[in-house]
């Protein structure tokens, strides 16, 4: 029992690698504006961790930045990707393989002005992320969505965001043509 009590302990976070949040417009009745909002974090294969579950998601007024509500929202979905054949430029080729989770919620909420964002943050994000001042590789990370108010047009609630449509897996070589497709 002291021997255990006098061993360092190394405890293990989720280390998110890359997410995204967007959402689609549902309609709007009983005087709220209806959205399917899908929350998409992304870890590596076989790291060990978990991924949050629930995941706290914030909405925010736009303008204020008051907090409207908080929601925990369980993992609907989660898959596995990887590349399973890449490209021939690649000698050598690492293994590339993400787990992806999905958060998928719906958010009813009044006409605003300013309108609003939704928000989830991570704590931990992966290590070695070398574009972040000194000291800093292990901070978080903060995934949003804004949902127009009505202070341009009446209409402008009724909005769905941009979702991506090209691959996730994406592997480029030094000295070849490269194309992807950024249509959302």
């Amino acid at each position: 029992l002291l021997l255990y009590t006098f061993l360092p302990v190394q405890a293990k976070a989720s280390h998110i690698t890359g997410g995204e949040m967007f959402y689609n417009y549902a309609g709007f009745s009983g005087g709220q504006h209806h959205y399917n909002v899908t929350l998409k974090l992304y870890q590596r294969c076989n790291s060990g961790r978990q991924f949050p579950n629930p995941a706290i998601v914030s909405v925010f007024d736009k303008t204020t930045g008051l907090r409207v509500f908080d929601l925990n929202v369980p993992i609907s979905t989660q898959e596995t990707i990887s590349i399973t054949n890449p490209d021939p430029c690649i000698t050598n080729p690492p293994t590339v393989c993400y787990e992806v989770a999905y958060y998928d919620f719906s958010v009813n909420l009044p006409s605003s002005i300013s309108g609003y964002v939704i928000a989830s943050q991570v704590n931990f994000r992966i290590n070695g992320i070398n574009n972040l001042q000194p000291g800093y590789s292990n901070i978080g990370a903060l995934y949003t969505a804004e949902i127009p108010g009505t202070g341009g047009s009446a209409s402008d609630p009724d909005n769905t965001s941009a979702f991506f449509t090209g691959s996730d897996l994406v592997i480029v070589c030094a000295n070849n043509d490269f194309s992807y497709s950024f249509a959302a």
